[in-house]
């Protein structure tokens, strides 16, 4: 019983010890709205940089009417220098690839990349829009030099703050809400209130916890054999 406490121990340190080659560490985002709390969303980013491409789960998980999500903007680092292509699922969205000049309603930056259902983002389609109990995918292929070294929180950087803009207020990423109202009125936007990200050295340190109880014990096995 003792050898495969070991066994398994061993296993378990040598797993999440071991260097990850181009394995996904995803960042979720927990989003509020700036002005109704019962506006939320979360916002999960994977990136694989042996292709550039970065994933975005968007889940609408608001309360109360029908507000629909209707775009989003976040940063880019320095390395992309423009977006091979865009897919959503579902579809009917569009990209926007602008760095430094997508302007969001409300005083909160200016953004390098944006997924919208409208012209820009102060617009947008209600009926295209992520409905509650809803999340949707969308994925960008990314062009520049660098792609490889880059990890999740390279996109989670604060937005563009312009020179003569003091009210601007940075955030690392932004969600709009169309039809927020009883009367399928107004609009809103929601910005990150919390981040989760893994913790892998925990893992290690928990994995390397248990080889050391099981090396113990097969020490004192051998001793009193």
């Amino acid at each position: 019983m003792r050898k495969l406490l070991f066994a398994s121990a061993l296993l378990i340190a040598v797993g999440v010890a071991a260097p990850k080659s181009a394995a996904a560490d995803p960042i979720t985002l927990n989003l509020q709205g700036a002005n109704d709390p019962s506006l939320t969303a979360t916002a999960t980013l994977t990136y694989n940089p042996a292709t550039g491409t970065l994933a975005l789960a968007i889940a609408n998980t608001s309360t109360g009417n029908d507000p629909r999500l209707t775009g989003f903007g976040f940063n880019l680092p320095s390395a992309v220098t423009g977006v091979s292509s865009f897919t959503s699922t579902p579809s009917g969205w569009a990209y926007s690839y602008d760095p430094n000049n997508i302007n969001t309603p409300g005083q909160f930056g200016f953004y390098d990349a944006a997924g919208l259902t409208g012209p820009d983002f102060s617009g947008g389609s209600p009926n295209l829009g992520i409905p509650i109990g809803s999340t949707y995918t969308f994925t960008f292929v990314f062009a520049g030099s660098g792609l490889n070294s880059l990890t999740e929180s390279s996109f989670v950087t604060p937005s563009f703050d312009p020179a003569g803009s003091p009210d601007e207020s940075q955030q690392t990423f932004i969600a709009r809400f169309q039809r927020v109202g009883a009367d399928g009125e107004g609009s809103d936007v929601a910005i990150p209130t919390t981040q989760s990200v893994p913790e892998p050295t925990t893992l290690m340190l928990s994995g390397l916890g248990f080889l050391g109880l099981a090396s113990r014990l097969r020490r004192r096995d051998k001793t009193q054999a």
